[in-house]
């Protein structure tokens, strides 16, 4: 008869480095390899650099969509380039949609496609 019951295997519920040795501890119960190193030393850069110094643009962007907003301008035409995105994506809502309507209005006249008998 078979056994229907599973067998557990060991979890060790507390991953190797936690149970290891911390280098923060006692330094005699450390290994040799395992000495601590030397804090890493700071350079002194002569080159700004960008991701930390740049100015924040969010109050600007922030002054121009609230400008715009007062004056009843939509949030989608805002932007720079809301005209470019959304020229494209009317073309294709209105036409899909012409072209839906005209494909059931010739279904309503027993036509079955678009074009022809």
């Amino acid at each position: 008869m078979l056994s229907h019951h599973r067998t557990r295997l060991p979890i060790k519920i507390w991953p190797h480095f936690f149970t290891r040795t911390s280098t923060f501890s006692v330094t005699n119960s450390i290994t040799p390899h395992e000495q601590p190193s030397e804090p890493p030393r700071t350079r002194i850069t002569d080159f700004k650099m960008s991701l930390v110094d740049a100015k924040n643009p969010v109050p600007n962007y922030q002054r121009f969509y609230q400008n715009a907003y007062k004056n009843h301008t939509r949030l989608w035409k805002i932007g720079p380039r809301s005209r470019m995105l959304m020229t494209p994506y009317l073309i294709l809502l209105w036409g899909s949609l012409g072209a839906s309507f005209y494909g059931a209005g010739r279904k309503v006249l027993g036509y079955n496609s678009y074009f022809g008998n």
